[in-house]
């Protein structure tokens, strides 16, 4: 209550005349030793209480009427209020007398409290009568992979309006589909007011709290399996950020069938192999999946690997740093098969074994290449890119994911083949 207060004050310097202010902030308060008249009421005397006026700040008592009023509620209330239009009486268009308060005590349902909480019990249960629709159009649009807006997606939905002047989507066209059978949901659309749970925000509130709940249910779900592989894949979205899906497979137990679900889409700036390892482990953490039950990992090919190998490619193409390289590899005390390195291929695996397996056999003459090319005075920043390379390739972190990546990729060659 004390909050309402503030803001009706906040409410009243904004927005009234300073002499409607003024009356407001000085109303007649009784002195503390002031002797309220006595009421009889049920053989016993009454007397209003000095200390409900510190107790309720909003409280204000009339010698006139000998009763207490909202002053508040009296300078601004109209005749009716409430979503049913209720008549405003006692503390605003009349006086609230101490044997109201012992009717009161003797009868609950009549306290200012308890009508309140049964209007706001009404209240909510219409509210939710009313969402349950709205909800539901969302859900379909889900379930069937439809968009959900249209050209436009604001205004009022006129239900008997079947030809809008601009598309306004499948959302707002399933609910007047729908409130051409349901009158109460016709009514709720087509009624005045602003708060019909249609906007945008709405949609993506109520999206959110779905994503909420399948979240909830697929994390209990991968939790009871006790064994499950993360998955991962990374693309851009329309506004250049990079999106990485994160899914689980599993053995749902009850069904003893296998799944693979989506998890969630993730925001990252960062695809080396770290930056990814940690983006895994504390978003697992954060969807409350059981991270000591990861048993696996799957990737789309090894991006973050196959692109220091592949800028390496691109790196030596040039003739001037191919013959650096191919000198290296002639020279070279080691027995090499290789004569150059390979692209790695995008869409054959095959390929992509002898990219990594290439790279490993020729690594020490690419890091002597490498070595001679930084000594070059060139006015290009071909020094500072060799440098940077090298960097990278001798990180023992790269050397040791280099080894086990030709291993895993041997595995599959021959199903590959």
């Amino acid at each position: 209550m004390d909050q309402d207060v503030n803001t009706a004050r906040w409410s009243i310097k904004t927005f009234l005349s300073p002499g409607i202010e003024e009356i407001l902030q000085q109303i007649w308060k009784p002195e503390n030793n002031f002797q309220f008249p006595v009421t009889v009421s049920c053989k016993k005397n009454l007397r209003f209480q000095f200390s409900w006026l510190s107790k309720f700040t909003w409280l204000a008592y009339s010698l006139k009427f000998d009763g207490a009023f909202c002053k508040f509620c009296v300078p601004f209330a109209n005749n009716e209020a409430g979503t049913y239009s209720q008549p405003l009486g006692a503390l605003v268009k009349k006086p609230f007398h101490t044997d109201n308060y012992l009717n009161i005590k003797k009868n609950p349902s009549l306290s200012i409290e308890n009508q309140l909480d049964s209007c706001h019990a009404k209240q909510v249960i219409e509210n939710r009568k009313n969402i349950i629709p709205i909800i539901e159009a969302i859900f379909l649009c889900g379930q069937q992979n439809l968009s959900i807006r249209g050209h436009r997606d604001s205004g009022k939905i006129e239900v008997e309006n079947s030809e809008p002047r601009e598309n306004d989507g499948n959302f707002r066209n399933i609910l007047k589909y729908r409130a051409l059978g349901d009158a109460n949901l016709k009514k709720f659309l087509e009624s005045p007011g602003r708060i019909k749970y249609i906007s945008p925000t709405s949609q993506n509130a109520i999206i959110n709290a779905c994503n909420s709940v399948l979240l909830s249910k697929i994390v209990n779900r991968v939790n009871k399996a006790k064994c499950f592989t993360v998955l991962l894949d990374e693309t851009a979205d329309i506004a250049g950020i990079e999106q990485v899906s994160i899914c689980a497979r599993y053995v749902n137990r009850e069904t003893c069938t296998l799944h693979e679900d989506f998890l969630q889409f993730v925001p990252t700036a960062d695809l080396t192999g770290k930056g990814l390892a940690t983006l895994i482990l504390d978003n697992l953490k954060h969807f409350g999946i059981e991270t000591q039950y990861l048993r696996g990992q799957g990737f789309d090919g090894a991006a973050a690997m196959s692109g220091i190998v592949g800028k390496l490619w691109n790196f030596f193409i040039f003739p001037k740093r191919k013959a650096v390289l191919s000198l290296a590899i002639e020279q070279s005390e080691n027995v090499l098969s290789k004569r150059s390195l390979k692209r790695s291929c995008e869409t054959r695996w095959i390929e992509r074994y002898h990219s990594i397996n290439d790279f490993l056999e020729l690594f020490e003459s690419v890091v002597e290449a490498l070595d001679i090319i930084s000594e070059w005075n060139d006015t290009s920043d071909t020094s500072h890119k060799t440098q940077s390379l090298r960097s990278s390739i001798l990180q023992s972190e790269f050397i040791i994911v280099l080894h086990v990546t030709s291993k895993v990729f041997g595995f599959g060659l021959p199903l590959s083949k």
